[in-house]
């Protein structure tokens, strides 16, 4: 699997981030989530597939074939990259946190290199990535 997983990073390379790569061998099925900082677009997902089922190593690794699906991140995804976080600056997000002051949801005014500084009713806190287990984007209808 890992052998697979470094092939896809070397074709998303260098314009998309693998996030997730998973292989089911029964079923020849692979499942590949990729990012970038401006977001993906239909055509980057339909090209890393092409590439994917062109590749020469990745049809001897699967002997019964392949059928890739490549996606972006849903909304639901968490933000785990730097880019991703400055991406999602000014929206509401929802923290899971080592230390339960910090848990819940807030507005992420900024990512800096070791931390998130989110508000909540007019209040901003610091809060060191250390400290962070998860952050998701909070989606409002």
């Amino acid at each position: 699997m890992k052998e697979l997983e470094n092939i896809v990073t070397e074709l998303a390379a260098p314009d998309l981030v693998v996030l997730e790569c998973s292989w089911n061998e029964i079923s020849g099925r692979l499942v590949v989530i990729v990012d970038k900082p401006e977001g993906v677009s239909l055509e980057d997902t339909s090209q890393l597939a092409k590439r994917i089922m062109n590749d020469e190593r990745i049809q001897s690794l699967a002997s019964g074939g392949i059928r890739a699906e490549v996606s972006s991140p849903g909304i639901d995804y968490p933000l785990r990259l730097p880019f991703q976080f400055e991406r999602n600056e000014g929206r509401r997000v929802r923290l899971k946190s080592e230390t339960p002051e910090f848990s819940g949801e807030y507005v992420l005014e900024k990512y800096e290199q070791d931390r998130l500084i989110v508000s909540r009713q007019g209040k901003q806190f610091s809060v060191p990535l250390t400290d962070v287990n998860e952050v998701r984007a909070v989606v409002s209808f």
